[in-house]
Protein backbone atom coordinates (compact mmCIF):
# COMPACT_ATOMS: atom_id res chain seq x y z
CA UNK A 1 0.00 0.00 0.00
CA UNK A 2 2.93 2.25 0.83
CA UNK A 3 4.22 2.02 -2.46
CA UNK A 4 0.68 2.71 -4.53
CA UNK A 5 -0.08 5.86 -2.28
CA UNK A 6 3.62 7.00 -2.90
CA UNK A 7 3.35 6.42 -6.68
CA UNK A 8 -0.11 8.45 -7.35
CA UNK A 9 1.94 11.15 -5.24
CA UNK A 10 4.82 11.00 -7.63
CA UNK A 11 1.88 10.65 -10.63
CA UNK A 12 0.87 14.09 -9.74
CA UNK A 13 4.66 15.45 -9.46
CA UNK A 14 5.77 14.12 -12.66
CA UNK A 15 2.65 15.24 -14.39
CA UNK A 16 2.74 19.15 -13.07
CA UNK A 17 1.71 20.66 -15.83
CA UNK A 18 -1.56 21.16 -18.02
CA UNK A 19 -4.20 19.29 -15.97
CA UNK A 20 -6.40 21.43 -14.15
CA UNK A 21 -7.06 18.80 -11.52
CA UNK A 22 -3.37 18.13 -10.98
CA UNK A 23 -3.08 22.04 -11.30
CA UNK A 24 -5.74 22.11 -7.78
CA UNK A 25 -4.04 19.69 -6.24
CA UNK A 26 -0.37 20.99 -6.19
CA UNK A 27 -2.06 24.69 -5.50
CA UNK A 28 -3.40 22.85 -2.09
CA UNK A 29 -0.12 21.55 -1.26
CA UNK A 30 2.08 24.26 -1.62
CA UNK A 31 -0.85 26.42 0.72
CA UNK A 32 -0.48 23.69 3.67
CA UNK A 33 3.81 23.58 2.97
CA UNK A 34 3.30 27.27 3.40
CA UNK A 35 1.36 27.31 6.42
CA UNK A 36 2.90 25.02 8.46
CA UNK A 37 6.42 26.86 7.68
CA UNK A 38 5.02 30.08 8.74
CA UNK A 39 5.93 31.61 11.83
CA UNK A 40 3.13 30.64 14.56
CA UNK A 41 2.51 34.20 15.93
CA UNK A 42 1.79 35.19 12.42
CA UNK A 43 -0.26 33.20 11.18
CA UNK A 44 -2.58 33.85 14.36
CA UNK A 45 -2.65 37.48 14.37
CA UNK A 46 -3.51 37.42 10.49
CA UNK A 47 -6.50 34.93 11.17
CA UNK A 48 -7.62 37.32 13.85
CA UNK A 49 -7.19 40.71 11.78
CA UNK A 50 -9.50 39.31 9.41
CA UNK A 51 -12.07 38.27 11.63
CA UNK A 52 -12.06 41.85 13.06
CA UNK A 53 -12.39 43.06 9.74
CA UNK A 54 -15.19 41.13 8.62
CA UNK A 55 -17.17 41.75 12.17
CA UNK A 56 -15.68 45.58 11.15
CA UNK A 57 -17.79 45.54 7.82
CA UNK A 58 -20.65 43.86 9.03
CA UNK A 59 -21.01 46.90 12.11
CA UNK A 60 -21.00 49.56 9.08
CA UNK A 61 -23.30 47.85 7.17
CA UNK A 62 -26.11 47.43 10.30
CA UNK A 63 -25.29 51.28 10.89
CA UNK A 64 -26.71 51.95 7.24
CA UNK A 65 -29.38 49.35 7.65
CA UNK A 66 -30.33 51.44 10.91
CA UNK A 67 -29.98 54.70 9.13
CA UNK A 68 -32.44 53.40 6.07
CA UNK A 69 -35.49 52.43 8.88
CA UNK A 70 -35.32 55.67 10.30
CA UNK A 71 -33.58 54.83 13.91
CA UNK A 72 -31.21 58.04 13.30
CA UNK A 73 -33.46 60.36 12.70
CA UNK A 74 -33.30 63.75 14.43
CA UNK A 75 -30.27 66.26 15.07
CA UNK A 76 -29.11 63.82 17.86
CA UNK A 77 -29.69 60.71 15.62
CA UNK A 78 -27.76 61.99 13.14
CA UNK A 79 -24.88 63.05 15.14
CA UNK A 80 -24.93 59.83 16.93
CA UNK A 81 -24.49 58.21 13.37
CA UNK A 82 -22.01 60.24 12.35
CA UNK A 83 -20.27 59.13 15.12
CA UNK A 84 -20.30 55.68 15.18
CA UNK A 85 -19.61 55.77 11.45
CA UNK A 86 -16.67 57.99 12.09
CA UNK A 87 -15.21 55.38 15.16
CA UNK A 88 -15.95 51.84 12.59
CA UNK A 89 -14.54 53.40 9.55
CA UNK A 90 -11.53 54.21 11.49
CA UNK A 91 -11.29 50.94 13.21
CA UNK A 92 -11.48 49.28 9.79
CA UNK A 93 -8.37 51.72 8.09
CA UNK A 94 -6.44 50.27 11.25
CA UNK A 95 -6.90 46.93 10.23
CA UNK A 96 -6.77 47.21 6.89
CA UNK A 97 -3.29 49.20 7.78
CA UNK A 98 -1.99 46.04 10.03
CA UNK A 99 -2.78 43.50 7.72
CA UNK A 100 -0.61 45.14 4.95
CA UNK A 101 2.23 44.94 7.88
CA UNK A 102 1.52 41.07 8.70
CA UNK A 103 1.11 40.47 4.61
CA UNK A 104 -0.58 37.50 2.60
CA UNK A 105 0.87 34.12 3.04
CA UNK A 106 3.83 33.53 1.52
CA UNK A 107 3.75 30.77 -0.46
CA UNK A 108 7.00 28.94 -1.35
CA UNK A 109 8.10 26.75 -4.63
CA UNK A 110 7.22 23.32 -3.94
CA UNK A 111 10.76 21.22 -4.37
CA UNK A 112 9.05 18.75 -7.14
CA UNK A 113 12.78 18.14 -8.66
CA UNK A 114 14.08 16.79 -5.46
CA UNK A 115 11.17 15.06 -4.49
CA UNK A 116 11.20 13.28 -8.16
CA UNK A 117 15.02 12.69 -8.02
CA UNK A 118 16.02 9.15 -8.93
CA UNK A 119 19.42 7.43 -10.01
CA UNK A 120 17.16 4.47 -11.15
CA UNK A 121 18.57 3.64 -14.88
CA UNK A 122 14.88 3.61 -15.76
CA UNK A 123 13.94 6.65 -14.18
CA UNK A 124 11.26 5.21 -11.63
CA UNK A 125 10.66 7.83 -8.52
CA UNK A 126 10.98 5.18 -6.10
CA UNK A 127 14.00 3.21 -7.81
CA UNK A 128 17.32 2.90 -6.18
CA UNK A 129 18.96 5.96 -5.34
CA UNK A 130 15.50 7.94 -5.17
CA UNK A 131 14.58 11.06 -2.70
CA UNK A 132 11.87 8.80 -1.47
CA UNK A 133 14.18 5.48 -0.94
CA UNK A 134 16.33 7.61 1.24
CA UNK A 135 13.35 9.21 3.00
CA UNK A 136 12.67 8.36 6.69
CA UNK A 137 9.14 7.64 7.66
CA UNK A 138 8.47 11.10 8.92
CA UNK A 139 9.21 12.61 5.74
CA UNK A 140 7.42 10.31 3.41
CA UNK A 141 4.55 11.05 6.10
CA UNK A 142 5.12 14.73 5.44
CA UNK A 143 4.88 14.82 1.84
CA UNK A 144 1.75 12.16 2.26
CA UNK A 145 0.26 14.91 4.35
CA UNK A 146 0.90 18.08 1.47
CA UNK A 147 -1.04 15.78 -1.18
CA UNK A 148 -3.39 13.05 0.17
CA UNK A 149 -6.74 13.78 1.96
CA UNK A 150 -7.91 9.91 2.69
CA UNK A 151 -6.61 6.60 1.90
CA UNK A 152 -9.79 4.03 2.31
CA UNK A 153 -8.72 0.12 2.61
CA UNK A 154 -11.37 -2.51 1.60
CA UNK A 155 -10.69 -5.17 4.09
CA UNK A 156 -9.19 -8.28 2.20
CA UNK A 157 -11.98 -11.10 1.04
CA UNK A 158 -11.07 -13.70 3.80
CA UNK A 159 -8.38 -15.17 5.95
CA UNK A 160 -6.03 -17.72 6.29
CA UNK A 161 -4.77 -19.81 3.62
CA UNK A 162 -1.26 -19.34 1.49
CA UNK A 163 -2.57 -16.97 -1.53
CA UNK A 164 -0.32 -14.08 -0.24
CA UNK A 165 -1.40 -12.50 -4.02
CA UNK A 166 -3.19 -9.36 -3.33
CA UNK A 167 -4.19 -6.49 -5.96
CA UNK A 168 -3.58 -3.37 -4.09
CA UNK A 169 -5.50 -1.27 -6.46
CA UNK A 170 -8.82 -3.42 -6.10
CA UNK A 171 -8.75 -2.63 -2.30
CA UNK A 172 -7.42 0.44 -2.08
CA UNK A 173 -8.36 4.02 -3.04
CA UNK A 174 -6.71 7.39 -2.28
CA UNK A 175 -8.40 10.94 -2.55
CA UNK A 176 -6.01 13.41 -3.41
CA UNK A 177 -5.72 16.96 -1.56
CA UNK A 178 -8.57 19.11 -1.74
CA UNK A 179 -8.80 23.06 -0.64
CA UNK A 180 -10.93 23.19 1.81
CA UNK A 181 -14.06 25.25 2.25
CA UNK A 182 -13.66 28.82 3.41
CA UNK A 183 -10.15 28.14 4.53
CA UNK A 184 -8.66 30.74 1.79
CA UNK A 185 -8.67 33.53 4.38
CA UNK A 186 -10.45 32.53 7.89
CA UNK A 187 -8.14 29.83 8.50
CA UNK A 188 -8.44 27.48 11.46
CA UNK A 189 -4.82 28.02 13.31
CA UNK A 190 -4.76 24.81 14.07
CA UNK A 191 -5.12 22.85 11.14
CA UNK A 192 -1.84 24.26 9.67
CA UNK A 193 -0.12 21.86 12.09
CA UNK A 194 -2.14 18.85 11.05
CA UNK A 195 -3.01 17.50 7.63
CA UNK A 196 -3.90 13.71 8.27
CA UNK A 197 -4.33 11.06 6.16
CA UNK A 198 -6.80 8.93 7.63
CA UNK A 199 -7.58 5.34 6.65
CA UNK A 200 -11.56 4.68 6.56
CA UNK A 201 -12.32 0.26 5.99
CA UNK A 202 -15.19 -0.17 4.29
CA UNK A 203 -17.95 -3.37 4.91
CA UNK A 204 -15.96 -6.94 4.12
CA UNK A 205 -16.94 -7.73 0.85
CA UNK A 206 -17.97 -11.19 -0.47
CA UNK A 207 -15.37 -13.81 -0.82
CA UNK A 208 -12.59 -13.74 -3.43
CA UNK A 209 -9.86 -15.58 -4.76
CA UNK A 210 -7.40 -12.99 -4.04
CA UNK A 211 -6.29 -13.28 -0.13
CA UNK A 212 -3.64 -10.45 1.38
CA UNK A 213 -2.34 -10.86 4.57
CA UNK A 214 -1.02 -7.26 5.24
CA UNK A 215 -1.97 -5.60 8.65
CA UNK A 216 -2.57 -2.17 7.75
CA UNK A 217 -2.87 -1.08 10.80
CA UNK A 218 0.74 -2.10 12.28
CA UNK A 219 4.39 -1.33 10.54
CA UNK A 220 4.93 1.73 8.85
CA UNK A 221 2.28 2.11 6.49
CA UNK A 222 0.87 4.83 5.29
CA UNK A 223 -2.46 4.57 6.94
CA UNK A 224 -1.36 5.77 10.60
CA UNK A 225 0.29 8.80 8.68
CA UNK A 226 0.09 11.85 11.01
CA UNK A 227 1.85 15.00 10.45
CA UNK A 228 4.40 15.58 13.11
CA UNK A 229 4.46 12.32 14.94
CA UNK A 230 7.85 10.92 14.02
CA UNK A 231 9.67 14.26 15.00
CA UNK A 232 10.38 17.23 12.87
CA UNK A 233 9.82 18.06 9.00
CA UNK A 234 13.28 18.17 7.00
CA UNK A 235 11.57 18.07 3.62
CA UNK A 236 13.07 19.91 0.80
CA UNK A 237 11.50 23.72 1.02
CA UNK A 238 10.28 23.04 5.13
CA UNK A 239 10.62 24.14 8.06
CA UNK A 240 14.11 23.14 9.85
CA UNK A 241 14.32 24.83 12.86
CA UNK A 242 13.22 22.15 15.03
CA UNK A 243 9.67 23.70 15.64
CA UNK A 244 7.19 21.07 15.84
CA UNK A 245 3.12 21.05 15.60
CA UNK A 246 1.61 20.34 19.35
CA UNK A 247 0.18 16.96 20.46
CA UNK A 248 -3.08 16.39 19.48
Amino acid sequence: MDEYVARKIMAVLVAAEGDPEILDILAEATRRLAKYNEVPGMRSERAALLGERVETEKGIERLYDDLGLGIHEGAIGRARFLQDKEVLEERLVGIERRIGEVGALELPVLPIAEWTYTEAPDGDPLGEGSWWEKADVADRRMLASLFVDEIRVKKAAGRGGSNRVCQVEKRVSVRMAQAQREEAELDVVQAAWRHPVTVMHEPRPAPQPCVCHQDTRSGNNLDRCRVGQSGGPSLPGADTSGRRPPSR
